[in-house]
């Protein structure tokens, strides 16, 4: 097996992911798959890192990142595997590796549920609705203790399949580079 077909080790991970620009890089072109040039790539940091629109980054601002991204960060994701370069062209281009780091990208806390409360409010139903149904106390008198237990083992089951279904749909958005 060669080195390129190894998966990256969670230490390669999160080295890679240890600098903000390359999180925004990888972020940025996980959510822009169209093709990027770094000149593009290096003028939406800058304008992140100053605070600005990307028409209001001055030529400096954007030299200064695309040279950090030049010599520094882009080779260092390109020898990973994660993504390629055209010198040419100046295209970006995501490699298959990089989806061994996507999962560990920030994402928006605001798109976040918070999936802990819905099962604890779907083990609290389930505890009352059991308990009452072994009581045979009110509604649930007349409801067989199977059915009961089906119920649950289905309301948990949805609500499994939503919290994965949720988090394949969460939109990523780049994360603005913080200045080191």
């Amino acid at each position: 097996m060669s080195d390129s077909d190894q998966e990256l080790s969670r230490n390669e991970i999160f080295d890679l992911l240890s600098n903000s620009r390359r999180r925004y890089v990888l972020s940025y072109l996980t959510n822009n798959p169209d093709e990027v040039t770094l000149q593009d790539l290096s003028r939406q940091i800058a304008a992140s890192e100053n605070d600005c629109d990307v028409e209001d980054v001055t030529q400096k601002q954007q030299k200064r990142i695309y040279v950090s991204l030049y010599q520094t960060h882009i080779p260092r994701l390109s020898e990973a595997g994660v993504l390629s370069h055209d010198d040419s062209t100046g295209h970006l281009t995501l490699q298959r590796r990089a989806n061994e780091i996507v999962p560990y990208l920030e994402r928006d806390n605001t798109t976040r549920r918070p999936w802990h409360w819905y099962y604890l409010a779907v083990v609290g139903a389930s505890t009352v609705a059991f308990v009452v149904t072994v009581l045979d106390a009110g509604p649930f008198a007349t409801v067989s203790d199977t059915l009961v237990v089906i119920g649950i083992i289905l309301a948990f089951a949805l609500l499994t399949i939503a919290k994965i279904y949720s988090q394949r749909s969460v939109v990523r958005k780049p994360p603005g580079p913080r200045r080191q």
